[in-house]
């Protein structure tokens, strides 16, 4: 999609862009103009361009582990559940995993169960 911009085009829109902050509204929205014409020119939409910038983005951040994962599950699960039998279980298999540093498939499957429904339901409360 963006193989569609010619050399240069996009270092003007980087300028052009950096033009539309003037506090001139004429040349503000000059720069907009022409930085859509470049666009229109080469057949390249806005979405393509930001698609394109955001995949970029996604492709330099490192996929999250599985340890990523456990921790961000805990945090999730402990900031939604009251006090009390489930939280208190929660609790002990937090422990354990900054004890040892593993959980079981099935205690797994349970911390991410219950993350999951705490992204789900607002009012959960475990």
């Amino acid at each position: 999609m963006l193989e569609k911009l010619g050399p240069g085009d996009l270092l003007r829109l980087r300028k052009l862009l950096a033009m539309t902050a003037s506090d001139l509204d004429g040349e503000a929205l000059n720069a907009m103009r022409m930085a859509n014409a470049i666009l229109t020119r080469a057949k390249v939409h806005w979405i393509e361009i930001f698609n394109a910038i955001e995949n970029a983005d996604a492709a330099k951040r490192p996929a999250p582990t599985m340890s990523d994962e456990i921790n961000s599950a805990f945090d999730t699960v402990l900031c939604s559940c009251r006090e009390g039998g489930f939280r208190s279980f929660i609790e002990s298999l937090q422990e354990q995993w900054e004890r040892t540093g593993s959980l079981s498939p099935k205690q797994r499957g349970a911390l991410f169960k219950a993350a999951k429904r705490a992204n789900s339901w607002d009012d959960w409360d475990g």
